[in-house]
């Protein structure tokens, strides 16, 4: 802390105070899974846009143990949904910048539907900007998640992927094309 901190303060609020706070405890991986998940239940009660946000923190890392960080994620989860319509803007807001989509994607779709997922998704893969491995691995996890959807626009998606550049964004593609192209030939 600096002296112009302890003369004046830090300029955060109460609550964003708190909210700091609570999301070290949640971040702390070498902490009990009862801590973390008591403070996700913190940030899930305080509920503001800055809470959610802290709390979808908790899908960026894996802890050692995967029984635990599959629990842990699937409690976050709960806390999420269970949040509704106030969770929705800070998970398009996270699945806009992050690699790890998977889980607050799911939220969302309970959330708000397939139909407002899809559109996140698909507005989320035109924000990859190409050539940077960061992005690449986003893009690759975006195209990853375009699988759970029935839709033409993720269909044209994921053949549009066959062509890219990166190995990991064809690679994913091809997991979920196949399997899509073959459920959509025995179905017409």
């Amino acid at each position: 802390m600096g002296l112009k901190e302890i003369l004046f303060g830090s300029g955060e609020t109460r609550e964003e105070r708190q909210i700091n706070k609570v999301k070290k405890r949640l971040m702390n991986p070498h902490r009990q899974t009862d801590d973390r998940k008591y403070a996700a239940q913190e940030l899930m009660q305080i509920g503001s846009p800055e809470a959610i946000s802290a709390l979808l923190q908790r899908f960026t890392y894996r802890t050692e143990n995967g029984i635990t960080d599959e629990g842990e994620k699937t409690f976050v989860f709960d806390c999420v949904v269970e949040l509704g319509i106030n969770a929705k803007k800070p998970i398009e807001e996270y699945v806009m910048t992050r690699v790890e989509v998977y889980w607050p994607l799911q939220a969302f779709r309970k959330i708000a539907g397939d139909e407002d997922a899809l559109e996140l998704l698909l507005k989320a893969l035109e924000t990859v900007e190409s050539g940077y491995s960061e992005q690449e691995r986003r893009k690759s996890e975006l195209i990853s998640n375009l699988r759970e959807f029935q839709d033409e626009r993720a269909l044209e998606r994921l053949i549009e992927a066959l062509l890219d550049s990166n190995d990991d964004v064809r690679a994913s593609a091809r997991r979920g094309g196949h399997r899509r192209l073959h459920r959509q030939r025995h179905q017409t």
